[in-house]
């Protein structure tokens, strides 16, 4: 699989934040020094990573990636990772946002992620060449989801959102939904796990 993970390792290494207590992020984006789009309420619109700091200083980037080996795009990604904040100036503090407030301090009870397929969201792209045989997977993890507790999720996507509500899905671009009402606007997940 040209060192790519399985779907087995890829649902084990999400579930690694599973018991976590957040306890700050940061943002890292296309543009240095600056926020992303904050004016939502409900998403932001983060472009390359998040990264969170557990209470027992662990640190996971959650990004978009292609650890499945599909080809055509972009999936949602979390890994734990060594990471050194004040040695990084490409990261934003973004734990003072209030937003994030209601995450911090609560473990992560549980992990979702939300499959969507490949060919229902390459049908503005590639779709000619997928008669060729370059279909490699029909689902892709669109979505990671921590959940907190009945109540409380924080979604990770990778789509980005544009003008008039257009999405791109399965681009290098992630998305942080607050409120699985929105979350749930912008996804369709085929199948949870």
């Amino acid at each position: 699989m040209n060192g790519k993970m399985t779907e087995f390792e890829f649902e084990q290494q999400v579930r690694s934040i599973e018991s976590a207590v957040i306890s700050n992020v940061w943002y890292e984006t296309d543009e240095e020094d600056a926020l992303p789009n904050t004016g939502e309420p409900d998403y932001h619109a983060v472009s390359r990573a998040v990264y969170l700091q557990t209470a027992d200083q662990r640190y996971f980037r959650i990004t978009w990636a292609d650890q499945l080996n599909i080809y055509h795009g972009f999936g949602a990604s979390l890994k734990q990772v060594p990471l050194y904040p004040e040695r990084n100036p490409q990261l934003i503090p973004a734990g003072h946002l209030p937003v994030w407030q209601q995450f911090f301090g609560k473990p992560v009870r549980s992990t979702t992620i939300h499959w969507q397929f490949v060919l229902h969201n390459m049908r503005h792209r590639l779709v000619p060449l997928l008669g060729m045989g370059y279909l490699r997977r029909t689902d892709y993890p669109q979505t990671i989801e921590l959940l907190f507790d009945q109540e409380t999720s924080l979604f990770f996507s990778a789509l980005s959102i544009g003008e008039n509500d257009q999405v791109a899905t399965m681009t290098n671009h992630l998305t942080v939904f607050f409120s699985k009402t929105k979350h749930d606007f912008y996804n369709q997940p085929l199948r949870k796990w």
